[in-house]
């Protein structure tokens, strides 16, 4: 994928790779987007092993809860915008909407409850195209 040899990818090729793939240019483009956590354009080693991580297998149902309960400040068993936001490096409750998770908040939930969270992982990878890491 690194067609210009830099060491890291570009969001453009990797949008084309997911194109190539069958993903539609938007998804693609929203997907590519999603991987690259810092924002300078390029998805670096890190970046892209995160987001390949399998999150949705039973193995890292453990990791999911404790990343959750670490994130609940407030411990009422809801993540609010700022609680979710805190789980994604680089992001603040006003970058949600980039997130799928958002939609529980726009509808007026208090917060995002462990079922919804662990749910969302558990969606087919394309449909999870989202960020995907902590």
């Amino acid at each position: 994928l690194d067609t210009t040899g830099i060491g890291f990818l570009d969001i453009r090729e990797v949008t084309i790779a997911f194109q190539q793939f069958g993903m539609q240019q938007g998804l693609a483009a929203a997907a590519a987007k999603s991987i690259d956590l810092n924002r300078d354009g390029l998805i670096d080693w890190t970046e892209f092993v995160a987001a390949s991580v399998p999150l949705g297998d039973a193995d890292f149902e453990p990791m999911l809860k404790d990343r959750f309960k670490k994130a609940d400040a407030d411990d009422d068993g809801l993540l609010s915008a700022p609680e979710l936001a805190s789980l994604l490096p680089g992001f603040s409750a006003d970058d949600l909407p980039v997130v799928s998770l958002h939609k529980l908040l726009r509808a007026g939930a208090p917060g995002v409850d462990w079922r919804a969270f662990h749910a969302h992982f558990q969606a087919p990878r394309q449909e999870a195209a989202t960020v995907m890491v902590f």
